[in-house]
């Protein structure tokens, strides 16, 4: 439905829309002329609890300016209730340049891609994702939100278009089996080694170097290094084997005095630590960085600063530091400089301290009663024993593999079984971003990027997927291939 007369403007029509497992009715709408852009939906579907969504998007005959920026976010929409889908965010060339470089302001919403549109080209993009069924969306409507917007980041030009109606969704047990998934057995950790860490943000008098407990900010700060070596202390099952100081000053000031004052406080925050607990001075370390330039480029890359080029080019100019700090004061009258010692360099003036430490092995038993309190305590191993006392596929089954990739979010190990857990609820998303930072050489990895194309439609690719790993020996591959034709 045309929702506000548009300046530019963008035709989308339904080209067609086969569905293979559902029978939905298509509502498409002109929303304006040009035929810019074309969304073709090939295949809905509706497995148990999960809603399956793929559409084209045909993007050859849209122009988008250099700086500007065009979003399409499916919604399911009925009375009271709504579903944001994952969006697609088009880019010109500067904005997707400048989206690359983390300087464009991101959306609040979840992107399913980032495309740069190159003009007067052939270009088409496929759209899939899955989400939990819910029984309000048989009454609903998949409506397409378009958003143009220009250079300053406003939304100039907004439409919706109802792309199908959901009330005639009917359900399916075609394809109600999925082949069968292969985990990984962790390998055990020699030596379980952890780390705990943080940032202070102490208060000092000005260019002093002695803490004073109760100065402003200082109870809080030093209350939180307190409770985060506390924790590991007062543990039975750790040992702490060495803690590290690393003090920061800003680049505000001289670059001699700002040595001295990142090297003394963090010196005299270690005498505070060592006047706490009874510690082997041997396991404290303090050392400093004069001025924390990689924490103002992270600011800066965050920041909407009009300057913002200018202020990098500045940082990267082969000069003094005192030198950079100069020019920084000069640019645009002092403005942005300004600005930036007020809401910058205080954050930049920090500590930043690590505990690193053992952890004991533990048994089964053990491990039940930590893995909800302590899990970071766990290695893969010993939760995936537990895994193994539960029925494959029940709720506390699922959970512990879920916690074993939370606690080790880039292992292969850990991220191939969180991929087994999510294609047996058949969360394809989630699958594939595991199967992503799984060991691509590795027969089970192979098995299961079959799993994922046989429930993504893509029957052929399967099988020769479960082929290769049937080949190295992966036993629930050659059981997929036995059982794929049968199920066809």
């Amino acid at each position: 439905m045309l929702i506000q007369t548009m300046k530019i403007k963008i035709y989308i029509t339904i080209l067609a829309l086969f569905l293979t497992l559902q029978t939905i009715n298509i509502n498409a709408q002109q929303i304006s002329s040009g035929e810019l852009v074309r969304v073709t939906s090939s295949d809905i579907r509706k497995y148990d609890s999960q809603l399956f969504i793929e559409m084209t998007l045909d993007l050859s005959n849209l122009k988008i300016k250099s700086n500007r920026s065009m979003s399409i976010i499916p919604v399911l929409e009925a009375e009271g209730n709504s579903k944001v889908l994952p969006e697609v965010l088009i880019n010109g060339r500067a904005k997707h340049f400048s989206y690359l470089r983390g300087s464009q302001k991101k959306t609040d919403k979840e992107i399913f891609t980032e495309v740069r549109r190159i003009n007067n080209t052939s270009q088409k993009l496929n759209y899939k994702t899955n989400i939990d069924f819910k029984e309000w969306m048989r009454q609903g409507k998949l409506n397409l939100h378009i958003d143009l917007c220009g250079c300053g980041g406003a939304s100039e030009e907004n439409s919706t278009l109802v792309v199908i109606n959901m009330s005639d969704l009917k359900e399916s047990n075609a394809y109600s089996w999925i082949p069968a998934v292969a985990y990984i057995v962790p390998r055990a950790e020699a030596i379980k080694r952890r780390t705990e860490e943080g940032s202070a943000y102490l208060d000092f008098p000005v260019n002093k170097t002695v803490i004073y407990p109760e100065y402003r900010r200082n109870p809080a700060e030093l209350e939180k290094i307190r409770q985060t070596i506390e924790v590991v202390k007062n543990d039975k099952n750790t040992i702490i084997t060495a803690i590290t100081i690393h003090g920061y000053a800003s680049p505000e000031g001289s670059y001699a005095n700002n040595t001295r004052l990142a090297r003394e406080r963090a010196e005299e925050l270690k005498r505070y630590v060592m006047n706490l607990y009874d510690f082997d001075e041997k396991i404290i370390t303090a050392y400093s960085t004069a001025e924390d330039w990689d924490g103002f480029v992270r600011f800066l890359n965050k920041s909407n600063l009009k300057e913002k080029d200018e202020i990098l080019s500045i940082i990267n100019q082969k000069i003094l530091p005192d030198d950079k700090e100069l020019k920084l004061k000069a640019l645009n009258g002092g403005e942005p400089y300004r600005f930036i010692l007020q809401n910058w360099f205080p954050a930049l003036r920090h500590s930043d301290y690590k505990v690193n430490y053992i952890v004991r092995g533990f048994s089964v038993v053990e491990t039940k009663n930590i893995i909800d309190k302590r899990p970071q305590l766990l290695s893969l191993q010993e939760m995936f024993l537990l895994a193994q006392t539960y029925e494959k596929g029940s709720e506390e089954f699922n959970e512990v593999f879920d916690i074993a990739v939370r606690m080790f979010p880039e292992d292969p190990t850990a991220n191939l079984n969180a991929a087994s857990i999510a294609l047996n609820k058949r969360d394809l998303s989630a699958a594939k971003k595991y199967l992503a930072k799984a060991d691509q050489s590795l027969a089970e990895t192979i098995n299961n990027k079959g799993v994922l194309a046989f429930l993504e439609g893509r029957t052929e690719d399967a099988k020769y997927l479960f082929s290769k790993a049937a080949a190295a020996g992966v036993t629930q591959s050659a059981e997929n291939l036995k059982n794929i034709e049968t199920q066809r």
